[in-house]
Protein backbone atom coordinates (compact mmCIF):
# COMPACT_ATOMS: atom_id res chain seq x y z
CA UNK A 1 0.00 0.00 0.00
CA UNK A 2 1.26 3.07 -0.94
CA UNK A 3 2.59 6.01 1.92
CA UNK A 4 0.37 8.81 1.47
CA UNK A 5 2.93 10.80 1.76
CA UNK A 6 4.35 9.51 -1.86
CA UNK A 7 0.70 9.90 -3.50
CA UNK A 8 -0.06 12.80 -5.98
CA UNK A 9 -3.97 13.12 -7.33
CA UNK A 10 -4.09 15.50 -10.63
CA UNK A 11 -7.06 16.74 -12.21
CA UNK A 12 -7.04 17.34 -16.16
CA UNK A 13 -9.42 18.57 -18.30
CA UNK A 14 -9.25 18.44 -21.92
CA UNK A 15 -10.88 21.08 -24.00
CA UNK A 16 -14.01 20.03 -26.17
CA UNK A 17 -12.74 21.87 -29.25
CA UNK A 18 -9.42 19.74 -29.04
CA UNK A 19 -11.52 16.54 -28.32
CA UNK A 20 -13.23 17.07 -31.20
CA UNK A 21 -11.11 18.04 -33.45
CA UNK A 22 -8.81 14.65 -32.76
CA UNK A 23 -12.32 12.43 -32.91
CA UNK A 24 -12.67 13.75 -36.06
CA UNK A 25 -9.23 13.15 -37.41
CA UNK A 26 -9.16 9.74 -35.98
CA UNK A 27 -12.59 9.03 -37.55
CA UNK A 28 -11.51 10.35 -40.93
CA UNK A 29 -8.35 8.01 -41.27
CA UNK A 30 -10.37 4.87 -40.33
CA UNK A 31 -12.85 6.09 -42.55
CA UNK A 32 -10.03 5.40 -45.19
CA UNK A 33 -9.67 2.16 -44.73
CA UNK A 34 -12.63 0.56 -43.68
CA UNK A 35 -14.84 -2.64 -45.24
CA UNK A 36 -18.28 -2.17 -44.37
CA UNK A 37 -20.98 -4.49 -46.45
CA UNK A 38 -22.42 -2.69 -49.35
CA UNK A 39 -20.30 -0.19 -49.82
CA UNK A 40 -16.87 -0.02 -51.13
CA UNK A 41 -13.61 0.35 -49.27
CA UNK A 42 -13.11 3.27 -47.81
CA UNK A 43 -16.48 4.82 -49.06
CA UNK A 44 -18.70 4.13 -46.48
CA UNK A 45 -20.15 7.65 -45.12
CA UNK A 46 -18.56 8.93 -41.70
CA UNK A 47 -21.38 9.30 -39.22
CA UNK A 48 -21.55 4.75 -40.02
CA UNK A 49 -18.26 4.94 -39.31
CA UNK A 50 -18.11 6.32 -36.25
CA UNK A 51 -21.33 4.68 -35.02
CA UNK A 52 -19.74 1.23 -36.26
CA UNK A 53 -16.43 2.10 -34.89
CA UNK A 54 -16.97 4.36 -31.67
CA UNK A 55 -15.35 2.02 -29.23
CA UNK A 56 -12.05 1.88 -31.21
CA UNK A 57 -12.21 5.45 -31.92
CA UNK A 58 -12.95 6.65 -27.99
CA UNK A 59 -9.74 4.49 -27.31
CA UNK A 60 -7.58 5.80 -30.06
CA UNK A 61 -8.70 9.24 -29.11
CA UNK A 62 -7.32 8.70 -25.25
CA UNK A 63 -4.19 6.66 -26.10
CA UNK A 64 -3.33 10.15 -28.30
CA UNK A 65 -4.38 12.68 -26.07
CA UNK A 66 -3.94 11.90 -22.68
CA UNK A 67 0.12 11.44 -22.36
CA UNK A 68 0.43 14.77 -23.55
CA UNK A 69 -1.88 16.61 -21.20
CA UNK A 70 -0.54 14.47 -18.21
CA UNK A 71 2.83 15.68 -18.93
CA UNK A 72 1.45 19.31 -19.04
CA UNK A 73 -0.60 18.23 -15.58
CA UNK A 74 2.85 17.38 -14.18
CA UNK A 75 5.13 20.09 -15.13
CA UNK A 76 2.61 22.18 -13.97
CA UNK A 77 2.24 20.92 -10.94
CA UNK A 78 5.79 20.36 -10.54
CA UNK A 79 5.46 16.81 -10.15
CA UNK A 80 8.05 13.99 -11.32
CA UNK A 81 5.85 10.71 -11.35
CA UNK A 82 7.91 7.45 -10.23
CA UNK A 83 4.56 5.07 -11.22
CA UNK A 84 2.20 4.94 -13.57
CA UNK A 85 -0.36 7.09 -13.71
CA UNK A 86 -3.85 5.66 -12.55
CA UNK A 87 -6.78 6.95 -14.26
CA UNK A 88 -9.49 7.82 -12.45
CA UNK A 89 -13.38 9.35 -12.72
CA UNK A 90 -12.45 9.38 -16.30
CA UNK A 91 -15.90 11.90 -18.01
CA UNK A 92 -15.40 11.51 -22.10
CA UNK A 93 -19.06 12.08 -23.77
CA UNK A 94 -19.08 12.91 -27.46
CA UNK A 95 -19.22 16.85 -27.49
CA UNK A 96 -17.95 17.53 -24.17
CA UNK A 97 -14.23 17.68 -22.77
CA UNK A 98 -12.44 14.46 -21.54
CA UNK A 99 -12.51 15.20 -17.60
CA UNK A 100 -10.62 12.40 -15.47
CA UNK A 101 -8.12 12.32 -12.40
CA UNK A 102 -5.00 10.83 -12.36
CA UNK A 103 -3.24 9.21 -9.09
CA UNK A 104 0.68 8.74 -9.50
CA UNK A 105 3.15 8.05 -6.55
CA UNK A 106 5.95 10.85 -6.37
CA UNK A 107 9.44 10.83 -3.99
CA UNK A 108 8.32 12.42 -0.81
CA UNK A 109 9.68 15.97 0.06
CA UNK A 110 12.75 15.57 2.88
CA UNK A 111 15.62 18.10 3.65
CA UNK A 112 19.37 16.67 4.08
CA UNK A 113 20.30 15.85 7.45
CA UNK A 114 24.16 16.92 8.05
CA UNK A 115 25.67 14.36 5.71
CA UNK A 116 28.88 16.41 6.20
CA UNK A 117 28.84 15.22 10.07
CA UNK A 118 29.23 11.50 9.51
CA UNK A 119 31.90 9.88 11.39
CA UNK A 120 33.32 7.24 11.15
CA UNK A 121 34.65 4.01 13.32
CA UNK A 122 38.12 2.82 13.48
CA UNK A 123 38.70 -0.34 11.83
CA UNK A 124 38.67 -3.55 14.20
CA UNK A 125 41.72 -5.39 14.31
CA UNK A 126 42.21 -8.40 11.94
CA UNK A 127 41.29 -11.82 13.46
CA UNK A 128 45.00 -12.80 12.54
CA UNK A 129 47.83 -10.34 11.99
CA UNK A 130 49.23 -10.53 8.49
CA UNK A 131 52.24 -13.45 9.04
CA UNK A 132 49.80 -15.57 10.44
CA UNK A 133 47.39 -15.12 7.38
CA UNK A 134 50.11 -15.75 4.85
CA UNK A 135 51.60 -18.70 7.31
CA UNK A 136 47.51 -19.98 7.00
CA UNK A 137 47.28 -19.36 2.76
CA UNK A 138 50.77 -21.59 2.85
CA UNK A 139 49.41 -24.15 4.81
CA UNK A 140 46.13 -24.18 2.27
CA UNK A 141 48.07 -23.99 -0.81
CA UNK A 142 50.25 -27.03 0.83
CA UNK A 143 46.79 -29.22 1.39
CA UNK A 144 45.87 -28.35 -1.78
CA UNK A 145 48.20 -30.52 -3.20
CA UNK A 146 47.79 -33.52 -0.54
CA UNK A 147 47.92 -37.35 -2.31
CA UNK A 148 47.05 -40.69 -0.74
CA UNK A 149 48.20 -43.70 -0.93
CA UNK A 150 47.32 -47.15 0.24
CA UNK A 151 48.82 -48.60 3.48
CA UNK A 152 49.46 -52.12 3.50
CA UNK A 153 52.18 -52.28 6.16
CA UNK A 154 50.62 -53.43 9.61
CA UNK A 155 52.81 -50.80 11.43
CA UNK A 156 51.76 -47.50 9.40
CA UNK A 157 48.26 -47.70 10.58
CA UNK A 158 49.13 -45.61 13.14
CA UNK A 159 50.20 -42.07 13.34
CA UNK A 160 48.73 -39.07 11.49
CA UNK A 161 47.49 -38.94 8.14
CA UNK A 162 45.60 -42.71 8.22
CA UNK A 163 42.41 -42.21 6.42
CA UNK A 164 40.32 -45.43 6.91
CA UNK A 165 37.03 -45.10 3.85
CA UNK A 166 34.44 -47.49 5.45
CA UNK A 167 30.40 -48.54 4.72
CA UNK A 168 28.74 -47.41 7.26
CA UNK A 169 25.18 -48.62 9.16
CA UNK A 170 23.46 -46.03 11.23
CA UNK A 171 21.12 -47.22 13.90
CA UNK A 172 19.43 -44.70 16.08
CA UNK A 173 18.20 -46.02 19.64
CA UNK A 174 14.59 -47.23 19.88
CA UNK A 175 13.97 -47.06 15.81
CA UNK A 176 13.64 -49.24 13.75
CA UNK A 177 15.40 -48.48 10.52
CA UNK A 178 19.64 -48.30 9.43
CA UNK A 179 20.83 -45.35 7.31
CA UNK A 180 23.82 -46.94 5.30
CA UNK A 181 26.69 -45.18 3.77
CA UNK A 182 29.59 -46.30 1.58
CA UNK A 183 32.71 -45.39 0.72
CA UNK A 184 32.95 -43.07 3.94
CA UNK A 185 36.53 -41.55 4.17
CA UNK A 186 37.27 -41.12 7.99
CA UNK A 187 40.92 -39.13 9.15
CA UNK A 188 41.54 -40.75 12.16
CA UNK A 189 42.48 -38.99 15.20
CA UNK A 190 41.81 -35.85 13.20
CA UNK A 191 40.35 -32.76 14.72
CA UNK A 192 36.90 -33.01 13.02
CA UNK A 193 36.38 -36.38 13.79
CA UNK A 194 35.28 -37.89 16.61
CA UNK A 195 37.13 -39.36 19.09
CA UNK A 196 35.16 -42.39 19.15
CA UNK A 197 35.38 -43.15 15.62
CA UNK A 198 39.00 -42.71 15.70
CA UNK A 199 39.18 -44.77 18.83
CA UNK A 200 37.80 -47.85 17.30
CA UNK A 201 39.44 -47.08 13.80
CA UNK A 202 43.05 -47.30 15.69
CA UNK A 203 44.99 -49.92 14.27
CA UNK A 204 42.46 -51.57 12.04
CA UNK A 205 42.47 -53.40 8.71
CA UNK A 206 41.13 -53.76 5.65
CA UNK A 207 37.79 -56.02 6.15
CA UNK A 208 38.00 -55.31 9.65
CA UNK A 209 34.05 -55.00 11.20
CA UNK A 210 34.24 -51.99 14.38
CA UNK A 211 31.09 -51.19 16.34
CA UNK A 212 30.99 -47.92 17.89
CA UNK A 213 28.16 -46.19 19.92
CA UNK A 214 27.99 -42.32 20.12
CA UNK A 215 26.03 -40.27 22.36
CA UNK A 216 25.50 -37.04 20.80
CA UNK A 217 24.95 -33.57 22.94
CA UNK A 218 21.36 -31.82 23.07
CA UNK A 219 22.69 -28.93 21.20
CA UNK A 220 24.45 -31.04 18.38
CA UNK A 221 24.18 -29.94 15.40
CA UNK A 222 21.70 -32.56 13.29
CA UNK A 223 18.36 -32.67 14.59
CA UNK A 224 18.15 -36.03 13.81
CA UNK A 225 20.49 -37.07 15.88
CA UNK A 226 20.74 -34.29 19.06
CA UNK A 227 20.49 -35.75 22.36
CA UNK A 228 20.46 -39.41 20.85
CA UNK A 229 22.69 -42.90 20.91
CA UNK A 230 23.59 -43.74 17.81
CA UNK A 231 25.21 -47.18 16.64
CA UNK A 232 27.53 -47.64 14.04
CA UNK A 233 28.94 -50.61 12.41
CA UNK A 234 31.93 -50.08 10.37
CA UNK A 235 33.36 -52.29 7.81
CA UNK A 236 37.21 -50.84 6.66
CA UNK A 237 37.11 -50.86 2.68
CA UNK A 238 40.69 -49.43 2.46
CA UNK A 239 43.62 -47.41 4.55
CA UNK A 240 45.15 -44.86 2.90
CA UNK A 241 47.84 -42.46 3.74
CA UNK A 242 47.45 -38.80 3.51
CA UNK A 243 51.17 -37.69 1.79
CA UNK A 244 51.17 -33.09 2.19
CA UNK A 245 54.42 -31.94 0.56
CA UNK A 246 56.60 -29.71 2.28
CA UNK A 247 56.47 -25.76 1.01
CA UNK A 248 59.83 -25.65 -0.70
CA UNK A 249 60.89 -23.51 -3.58
CA UNK A 250 59.83 -26.60 -6.29
CA UNK A 251 56.48 -26.14 -4.69
CA UNK A 252 56.00 -22.60 -4.30
CA UNK A 253 56.74 -21.82 -8.52
CA UNK A 254 53.46 -23.57 -8.71
CA UNK A 255 51.38 -20.81 -7.23
CA UNK A 256 51.22 -17.37 -8.45
CA UNK A 257 54.10 -17.71 -10.94
CA UNK A 258 55.97 -17.35 -7.86
CA UNK A 259 59.61 -17.60 -8.42
CA UNK A 260 60.22 -19.03 -4.54
CA UNK A 261 58.60 -18.98 -1.00
CA UNK A 262 59.89 -16.19 -0.42
CA UNK A 263 58.17 -14.42 -3.13
CA UNK A 264 55.27 -16.90 -2.68
CA UNK A 265 54.82 -15.04 0.79
CA UNK A 266 55.12 -11.32 -0.51
CA UNK A 267 52.78 -12.14 -3.37
CA UNK A 268 50.08 -13.46 -0.73
CA UNK A 269 50.88 -10.83 1.97
CA UNK A 270 50.20 -8.31 -1.42
CA UNK A 271 46.56 -9.92 -1.63
CA UNK A 272 45.88 -10.47 1.67
CA UNK A 273 46.49 -6.52 2.29
CA UNK A 274 44.40 -5.49 -0.91
CA UNK A 275 41.60 -7.62 0.52
CA UNK A 276 41.96 -6.02 3.72
CA UNK A 277 41.73 -2.68 2.51
CA UNK A 278 38.91 -3.42 0.19
CA UNK A 279 36.93 -5.01 2.58
CA UNK A 280 37.62 -2.03 4.84
CA UNK A 281 36.54 0.23 1.98
CA UNK A 282 33.40 -1.58 2.14
CA UNK A 283 33.09 -1.60 5.98
CA UNK A 284 33.60 2.25 5.57
CA UNK A 285 30.75 2.41 2.76
CA UNK A 286 28.49 0.91 4.53
CA UNK A 287 28.64 2.94 7.10
CA UNK A 288 28.00 5.85 5.42
CA UNK A 289 25.39 4.23 3.85
CA UNK A 290 23.64 2.96 7.18
CA UNK A 291 24.30 6.45 9.06
CA UNK A 292 22.46 8.41 6.01
CA UNK A 293 19.21 5.81 5.99
CA UNK A 294 18.78 6.75 9.92
CA UNK A 295 18.64 10.84 9.91
CA UNK A 296 16.28 10.83 6.87
CA UNK A 297 12.89 9.72 7.96
CA UNK A 298 10.72 9.94 5.29
CA UNK A 299 8.28 7.11 3.11
CA UNK A 300 9.93 5.65 0.01
CA UNK A 301 7.56 5.18 -3.20
CA UNK A 302 6.31 1.57 -3.13
CA UNK A 303 6.57 1.77 -6.96
CA UNK A 304 10.23 2.51 -6.79
CA UNK A 305 10.63 -0.51 -4.10
CA UNK A 306 8.55 -3.04 -6.14
CA UNK A 307 10.72 -2.42 -8.98
CA UNK A 308 14.44 -2.85 -6.97
CA UNK A 309 12.75 -6.08 -5.72
CA UNK A 310 11.90 -7.51 -8.77
CA UNK A 311 15.56 -6.58 -10.33
CA UNK A 312 16.61 -8.14 -7.14
CA UNK A 313 14.81 -11.74 -7.64
CA UNK A 314 15.37 -11.16 -11.68
CA UNK A 315 19.21 -11.01 -10.76
CA UNK A 316 19.35 -14.00 -8.42
CA UNK A 317 17.13 -15.97 -11.19
CA UNK A 318 19.81 -15.33 -13.41
CA UNK A 319 22.15 -16.44 -10.76
CA UNK A 320 20.86 -19.64 -9.82
CA UNK A 321 20.51 -20.50 -13.87
CA UNK A 322 24.12 -20.11 -14.30
CA UNK A 323 25.03 -22.61 -11.35
CA UNK A 324 22.55 -24.91 -13.02
CA UNK A 325 19.76 -24.69 -10.54
CA UNK A 326 16.31 -23.82 -12.24
CA UNK A 327 14.87 -21.15 -10.88
CA UNK A 328 11.07 -22.14 -11.37
CA UNK A 329 11.72 -24.96 -8.59
CA UNK A 330 12.36 -21.37 -6.28
CA UNK A 331 9.72 -20.20 -3.81
CA UNK A 332 10.26 -16.35 -4.82
CA UNK A 333 7.40 -15.73 -2.93
CA UNK A 334 8.79 -16.72 0.53
CA UNK A 335 12.25 -15.14 -0.71
CA UNK A 336 10.37 -11.94 -1.46
CA UNK A 337 10.02 -10.27 2.14
CA UNK A 338 13.34 -10.49 3.22
CA UNK A 339 13.95 -8.72 -0.60
CA UNK A 340 11.88 -6.16 -0.41
CA UNK A 341 13.34 -5.07 3.28
CA UNK A 342 16.80 -4.37 2.12
CA UNK A 343 15.43 -3.44 -1.33
CA UNK A 344 13.34 -0.24 0.39
CA UNK A 345 15.97 0.46 2.48
CA UNK A 346 18.45 0.57 -1.04
CA UNK A 347 16.02 2.76 -2.78
CA UNK A 348 15.83 5.25 0.43
CA UNK A 349 19.75 5.41 -0.17
CA UNK A 350 19.46 6.02 -3.43
CA UNK A 351 17.05 8.98 -3.23
CA UNK A 352 19.30 10.51 -0.42
CA UNK A 353 22.69 10.19 -2.57
CA UNK A 354 20.91 11.65 -5.53
CA UNK A 355 19.85 15.19 -3.16
CA UNK A 356 23.82 15.42 -2.24
CA UNK A 357 24.78 14.71 -5.39
CA UNK A 358 23.01 17.76 -7.03
CA UNK A 359 23.58 20.02 -3.54
CA UNK A 360 27.37 19.13 -4.20
CA UNK A 361 27.34 19.41 -8.10
CA UNK A 362 28.21 15.92 -8.18
CA UNK A 363 27.88 13.86 -11.94
CA UNK A 364 29.04 11.18 -14.22
CA UNK A 365 31.72 12.14 -16.72
CA UNK A 366 31.45 11.21 -20.26
CA UNK A 367 35.17 9.89 -19.93
CA UNK A 368 33.63 7.67 -16.79
CA UNK A 369 30.53 6.57 -19.38
CA UNK A 370 32.76 5.51 -21.66
CA UNK A 371 35.39 3.54 -19.16
CA UNK A 372 32.65 1.67 -18.04
CA UNK A 373 31.03 0.60 -20.92
CA UNK A 374 34.52 -0.49 -21.81
CA UNK A 375 34.36 -2.62 -18.91
CA UNK A 376 30.75 -4.32 -19.49
CA UNK A 377 31.97 -5.25 -23.39
CA UNK A 378 35.13 -6.67 -21.67
CA UNK A 379 32.92 -8.75 -19.63
CA UNK A 380 30.58 -9.29 -22.25
CA UNK A 381 33.29 -9.97 -25.25
CA UNK A 382 31.02 -7.71 -27.62
CA UNK A 383 31.82 -4.93 -29.52
CA UNK A 384 32.11 -1.38 -27.81
CA UNK A 385 29.16 -0.12 -30.22
CA UNK A 386 27.01 -3.24 -29.97
CA UNK A 387 27.31 -3.05 -26.29
CA UNK A 388 26.49 0.80 -26.22
CA UNK A 389 23.27 0.60 -28.50
CA UNK A 390 21.79 -2.53 -26.33
CA UNK A 391 22.01 -0.39 -22.80
CA UNK A 392 21.09 2.64 -24.80
CA UNK A 393 17.74 1.08 -25.73
CA UNK A 394 16.96 -1.23 -22.64
CA UNK A 395 17.18 2.15 -20.59
CA UNK A 396 20.21 0.65 -18.44
CA UNK A 397 22.47 3.23 -19.68
CA UNK A 398 20.59 5.66 -17.87
CA UNK A 399 20.62 3.64 -14.77
CA UNK A 400 24.41 3.21 -15.60
CA UNK A 401 24.97 7.11 -15.22
CA UNK A 402 22.78 7.08 -11.96
CA UNK A 403 25.10 4.35 -10.51
CA UNK A 404 28.22 6.00 -11.35
CA UNK A 405 27.16 9.41 -9.72
CA UNK A 406 26.04 7.66 -6.76
CA UNK A 407 29.27 6.00 -6.40
CA UNK A 408 31.06 8.98 -6.71
CA UNK A 409 28.69 11.16 -4.22
CA UNK A 410 29.40 7.85 -1.45
CA UNK A 411 33.33 8.73 -2.33
CA UNK A 412 33.13 12.23 -1.59
CA UNK A 413 31.11 11.41 1.72
CA UNK A 414 33.72 9.35 2.53
CA UNK A 415 36.69 11.66 2.44
CA UNK A 416 34.67 14.25 4.46
CA UNK A 417 33.71 11.75 7.23
CA UNK A 418 35.67 12.28 10.47
CA UNK A 419 37.05 9.43 11.54
CA UNK A 420 37.14 8.44 14.95
CA UNK A 421 40.75 7.99 16.60
CA UNK A 422 41.36 4.05 17.12
CA UNK A 423 41.53 3.79 21.12
CA UNK A 424 44.67 3.36 22.69
CA UNK A 425 45.80 0.08 23.85
CA UNK A 426 46.28 0.04 27.61
CA UNK A 427 49.87 -1.18 29.23
CA UNK A 428 49.83 -4.27 30.63
CA UNK A 429 49.84 -3.72 34.51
Amino acid sequence: MPAPDCQRTVEVEIPSAEVEREYGRIARDLQKKARLPGFRPGKAPLSLVQQRFAGRIREEVLDSMLPAYLRSAFERENLEPVSRPAIEDLHFHPGEAIRFKARIEVVPPFELGEYRRIKIAPPQSPETSQDEAVDKAIEQLRQSKTTTEEVTDPEARAGKGLVAVVSSDQTIEGASSTTHADKLPIRVGAEETLPEFSAALEGAAVGDVRHVVVHYPADFGSTEIAGKTVNFELRVLALQRELTPAMDDTLAKEFLSAADVADLRAKLGQSIAADRQRQRAAEEREQVAQQLIKMHDFPVPEALVEEQVQRRLEREARRLAAQGVDPAQVDWGQARPAVRESSSDAVKLGLILDRIATAEGVAASDEEIEQELERWAERLHQPLETVRQRLTASGTLTALRADIRQDKTLDFLLGVAAREAAPATQPAP
